[in-house]
């Protein structure tokens, strides 16, 4: 009895799941806010982590609208040290939303295979 308690303890440690818990609610908000900004306009966004401000953020990929959450924006204000194509940032991202030209977004199972990425990343 004893040994499956300690079992039990080593893999239910309450700082590991208070981390896990908060990691997967801030990686649903930045999920949400990336559909609501795709309802509005149509764009296809990504869900990146940025290292500067430590969270998860929505960002665009578009050439036409310099807003604050394009890719190029950014780029400009160099949060980017290399360019990165669509491809690139597609594969490196942890969700990306559809289209307007018909494009899905990331199903399922690829989205809980980036969490588990998300957490082991920070």
């Amino acid at each position: 009895m004893n040994k499956l308690t300690k079992l039990i303890r080593t893999f239910i440690n309450p700082k590991r799941f208070m981390k896990l818990s908060e990691i997967s609610v801030k990686y649903q908000k930045a999920i949400d806010e990336a559909e609501e900004k795709h309802k509005r306009d149509g764009h296809r966004y990504y869900v990146i982590y940025d290292p500067q401000q430590k969270k998860l953020i929505s960002i665009t990929y578009d050439f036409y609208k310099y807003r604050t959450d394009s890719y190029i924006y950014l780029r400009r204000r160099g949060r980017f040290g290399n360019p990165v194509t669509r491809n690139q940032l597609k594969s490196a991202c942890y969700y990306y939303t559809g289209s307007r030209n018909g494009a899905k977004r990331m199903n399922d199972i690829f989205k809980n295979i980036s969490m588990m990425r998300l957490i082991k990343e920070i």
